[in-house]
């Protein structure tokens, strides 16, 4: 197991900066903000070829008393009872603060397994300030001078660090290698959970792994950074990954929010699966709508998820919950009138993703949230989903005969040579037509029906393409 290497400190003290130096990536949002980063970030630093995890928390702001302080003060704590090393971040320029006299008391009990480090000390000038006596009253020691925006004095923070830990960085303990290797199996499904501000996004994921890792707060953009958690479920390897509540970019405002906005939707171009979070209490809304769109365009396998179904005052009627597409999935849970209601918005307000699967989930109370992972790796198996050639032949006269193909533009009537599958993830098709012939958008539509009526591609969309054929 990899040791644990914990870095905090009150706000702005460049905690997000260090722990991007120490990974070498830009996982965590650097801002002049303070308080950008609000929950716990995760990382793997490799120094000598021996790998540490880092964790990089939010800024403390001892003295405040909201919501987020408190959530941030809890993390903080569970951070540090898991902490092999702390690494206490202070500001060299600014000097000690009453907040961090404040938060070193905190961190007596942990004094054996704590570095004190003053961080923005680019310059001589700014490294003697090391030598404050102040800061002896901290009863840590003297702060080690490091800059994260340069990396001066890094290197030898990481040396000091590892020989806290007992790891020995110039053989002896441990093989050392010069390549870095992966720190966890490759995941067999990355799920992005997507969804406007305060849906309920780190709620779910809170109740998936039943650990309050995320901050949930009823304050949208709680969370600002995407956040990756790693569990195995099935035998198969899972990555979760809470995002920013995405916004129409002109409701967007410049500078921290925009750009955990940004990593939101490069996160979803990676990932396999959405689970797509509505407000099952206000309904469909354009942002949703919106949202709706971006998935679709990026071709995602997706899952929506109606949250805060408990809050919703009718009790529930026998019938079984309707799928998006019109029919029916059993075992998915009961549905109310307020339900139907709501299946009709999503049919007729999310038109472009009618095969998504759809389940009401209470993020709070933890209903129906045990069948997402089941339904998120079928969903997978539908995107990878592999039709035989032979079987496409037999296929299409059946599909033919049912229905024969309408053109688009032009006069000639379109005949269907073939259809093939050419690619998975998403299953995408080519139909093949003779020269200077067209098929029909509808008729497009048609074969995607067929094509789900005889195979399970059930969250998945279906791209079909046309190619007109010489001779």
């Amino acid at each position: 197991m990899l040791s644990t290497v914990v870095i905090i400190g009150r706000r702005n003290v460049g905690k997000s900066a260090l722990f991007n130096r120490l990974i070498e990536e830009t996982k965590a949002i650097v801002s002049e903000v303070a308080g950008t980063t609000r929950d716990r970030t995760e990382g793997i630093c490799l120094w000598r070829g021996h790998e540490i995890r880092v964790v990089d928390t939010g800024g403390l702001d001892i003295g405040k008393t909201d919501t987020i302080e408190k959530e941030i003060r809890k993390q903080v704590k569970f951070a540090l009872k898991k902490a092999d090393l702390i690494v206490f971040l202070v500001d060299l320029r600014v000097g000690l603060q009453p907040s961090e006299a404040y938060l070193a008391k905190e961190l007596l009990p942990y004094k054996d397994k704590t570095i004190l480090v003053g961080n923005k000390a680019e310059t001589q000038k700014w490294r003697d300030l090391a030598d404050d006596p102040r800061w002896q009253r901290l009863r840590l020691g003297q702060p080690r001078p490091i800059s994260a925006a340069t990396g001066i004095g890094v290197g030898d923070l990481l040396d000091l660090i590892f020989k806290y830990l007992n790891i020995e960085i110039y053989g002896g303990k441990a093989s050392v290698r010069t390549e870095a290797l992966p720190p966890y199996p490759t995941p067999d499904l990355r799920i992005a959970i997507i969804g406007k501000p305060n849906v309920g996004k780190s709620s779910l994921l809170n109740k998936i792994l039943g650990e309050e890792r995320v901050i949930v707060s009823p304050i949208p953009h709680t969370t600002r950074e995407p956040q990756d958690t790693r569990l195995d479920f099935k035998n198969k390897h899972i990555l979760l990954i809470d995002t920013a509540g995405i916004r129409k970019k002109a409701k967007i405002e410049p500078g921290m929010e925009k750009a955990g906005v940004d990593k939101t939707w490069n996160i979803l171009k990676r990932s396999d699966v959405a689970l797509f979070v509505i407000d099952g209490e206000s309904g469909i809304d354009e942002q949703d709508k919106h949202l709706a769109g971006l998935i679709h365009e990026e071709g995602k396998g997706v899952i929506i998820v109606v949250n805060k179904w408990d809050l919703l005052g009718e009790k529930p009627s026998p019938s079984p919950l309707p799928r998006g597409d019109g029919g029916r999935r059993p075992g998915e849970g009961r549905t109310t009138r307020e339900g139907n209601l709501l299946m009709k918005q999503i049919h007729f307000g999310l038109p472009g993703l009618t095969f998504a699967p759809v389940v009401f989930i209470s993020a709070l109370t933890g209903h129906g949230v045990q069948k997402l992972l089941p339904l998120a790796l079928n969903v997978l198996q539908n995107r990878k989903r592999i039709i035989p050639d032979e079987e496409m032949v037999d296929l299409l006269p059946k599909f033919i005969l049912r229905h024969k193909p309408t053109k688009g533009k032009g006069t000639r009537h379109p005949i269907i040579r073939s259809i093939e599958q050419t690619a998975t993830e998403p299953p995408t098709f080519v139909v093949a037509i003779g020269p200077k012939q067209s098929l029909h958008e509808s008729y497009l539509r048609y074969l995607e029906n067929r094509l789900r009526e005889f195979y399970d591609f059930e969250g998945t969309p279906i791209k079909i393409w046309v190619r007109q054929e010489r001779g």
